[in-house]
């Protein structure tokens, strides 16, 4: 199962070309050190120390779509400690900019694409001509990677070495997912069990020398060292997708007088995801993302969306969804093999389709809606396939298997999704938990909103890990509420049917911030930049080249129906 932070990475490249979700590599050479940059203190300063920009490694010069420069800058580690002259724990932030298209900036934008464990770099580097267009083009684009998504500096590892990250996954003891609860009647337990040896092995290794430094908290207080570093200002510019709106939601509400222009995109629910063992909303939305796919698959017509072919042709929408189910429950029991032309162990699922990964499968897709077409494609053939080779071309079940897994294939280089996400949340969450019995009632509350995901790898790869979670959680923890008056407004942006961040985390969050405009960019997908719409487009650069916000209640359509 493709984890959520290898999903949230590939947003960026989602609106130019489907690339392939490389490990964070180091992309620098130059080890700048500003004076400002590293005294002591909470984030709240308004310094005005330089970054010095040098060259990129070539590597990642290669993979960015405009010239970028970096650099790196030095903060405390732990800001929690007393300030001290003398103080030499500290973090080394590394940075990539795009310079701004118009000369000179007005300032910059500062970017976290979520997960949590998203590393920057790249990420901004290889879609840098789509978000400065995105943003007006006014502002120099800036790339940070958080505190424990690097592999340079203060990682956050649960293993000794890569090649046991690898055997690791390769049993099936990592924190990766696994099958789906739902999938027999032992798979609870057994995703517990690991759960426990994941959390011990993060307890027991290099983890535990960086968990209290990694939480969002600190990130919001880098984002202001950063700012006071660039010295165009004291206001910050930000744009958070995914997690990275939680990292907006918590920088607004640390540093209200400081928020400048703030996009948050594809809304978690902030308070549910410090407060809660696992978010609720966050899967409110799944079913419905679904059903409203296959409708608009069955407007598009047998000729643009296979599936309406079904019953020739007079197929409805429900029906097809019906069929869909059938399958996943067949396939529980019966797991098809592929014949020998499409097993692909570089893919997944690679020789067995089964009841986990083809809804894993479907899942993966709803992020990505350029994928509908082909998952109605690949669906339709599994669902006229009886098993023999010779009686159903499957062929397009092949073609969305590997292209899908491709464009999210990479390798898992550290564990900040956990080690970031369980140290957040608040111990209370975890409070009598003692076994998965006590485990079970947030479980079956997720499974209850969600057919599609709420019984699958959510809960090996978060909601056991955090409940069987050892180590301390970070240093500093934000526990106040969102209901802040920020400096300048901020702008929520959000899909129509977003599968993991539904329309109503971003209503909430938006009654919360004074002031706040709900851009809803109709459609589908993870977060606005899913899918290309000129009018979401506008609306958003125009924020942040003229301060304008759109109109209270605007949805905007998308370029091109998905189908």
């Amino acid at each position: 199962m493709i984890t959520i932070v290898a999903l949230a990475a590939l947003l960026p490249v989602l609106v130019t070309e489907v690339d392939a979700f490389a490990a964070p590599v180091p992309y620098y050479r130059h080890r700048i050190i500003s004076r400002a940059a590293v005294t002591q203190g909470n984030g709240n300063g308004t310094g005005t120390g330089t970054i010095i920009w040098g060259d990129c490694d070539p590597g990642l010069v290669k993979a960015a779509d405009l010239p970028i420069k970096c650099a790196e800058l030095v903060v405390p580690l732990d800001y929690t400690a007393p300030p001290s002259p003398n103080a030499t724990a500290t973090h080394t932030l590394e940075l990539v900019r795009v310079q701004a298209a118009t000369q000179p900036a007005r300032g910059s934008v500062l970017f976290n694409f979520g997960g949590p464990g998203s590393e920057g770099l790249r990420s901004l580097a290889t879609s840098a001509q789509f978000y400065r267009n995105l943003t007006g083009g006014a502002h120099d684009l800036i790339g940070f990677n958080p505190r424990g998504t690097s592999l340079k500096y203060l990682p956050f590892s649960c293993y000794g070495s890569d090649l046991d990250r690898a055997l690791a996954i390769l049993s099936g003891m990592s924190a990766s997912g696994g099958p789906y609860l739902d999938s027999s009647d032992v798979q609870p337990g057994r995703t517990w069990a690991t759960a426990k040896v994941f959390a011990d092995a993060c307890a027991d290794k290099t983890a535990e020398t960086t968990a209290g430094f990694v939480g969002t908290a600190f990130v919001a207080r880098d984002i202001m060292r950063i700012v006071d570093a660039l010295g165009q200002g004291e206001l910050v510019n930000f744009y958070g997708i995914s997690y990275g709106t939680v990292l907006g939601a918590t920088l607004a509400a640390m540093f209200p007088d400081r928020i400048g222009r703030m996009v948050i995109d594809g809304v978690l629910n902030p308070h549910e995801y410090y407060h809660n063992l696992i978010d609720t909303e966050w899967m409110s939305g799944t079913d419905e993302s679904f059903r409203r796919i296959l409708a608009e698959c069955v407007k598009a017509g047998p000729a643009r969306c296979a599936l309406a072919g079904r019953n020739n042709g007079a197929a409805t929408a429900s029906q097809i969804e019906k069929d869909i189910y059938g399958l996943f429950e067949r396939l529980k029991h019966s797991p098809l093999p592929l014949p020998q032309s499409l097993v692909n162990y570089a893919s997944a699922p690679a020789a067995v389709v089964d009841y986990s990964n083809l809804k894993g499968l479907v899942f993966s897709t709803l992020y990505v809606p350029a994928f509908f077409p082909k998952m109605a494609a690949g669906l339709d053939a599994l669902l006229r396939w009886d098993g023999d080779s010779t009686n159903v071309d499957v062929a397009s079940f092949g073609d969305w298997r590997d292209e899908l897994t491709a464009a999210f294939a990479g390798v898992v280089s550290n564990e900040a999704l956990q080690g970031i996400r369980c140290g957040d949340k608040d111990p209370a969450t975890r409070a009598g938990i003692r076994t998965l019995e006590d485990a079970m009632p947030a479980i079956e509350r997720v499974a209850s909103l969600s057919r599609l995901m709420g019984n699958g790898s959510i809960h090996g790869s978060i909601t056991m890990p955090c409940a069987r979670w050892r180590l301390n959680g970070a240093r500093e923890r934000y526990n106040g509420d969102f209901r802040v008056r920020t400096k300048y407004p901020v702008l929520v942006v959000n899909p129509t049917w977003d599968p993991v961040t539904p329309l109503v985390s971003a209503k909430n969050v938006s009654a919360g911030f004074e002031g706040s405009v709900l851009l809803q960019r109709d459609g589908f997908g993870h977060s606005s930049v899913a899918e290309r719409s000129a009018c979401s487009e506008g609306a958003i650069g125009a924020y942040f080249s003229e301060g304008k916000l759109p109109t209270h209640g605007t949805v905007c359509k998308p370029d091109k129906p998905v189908f």
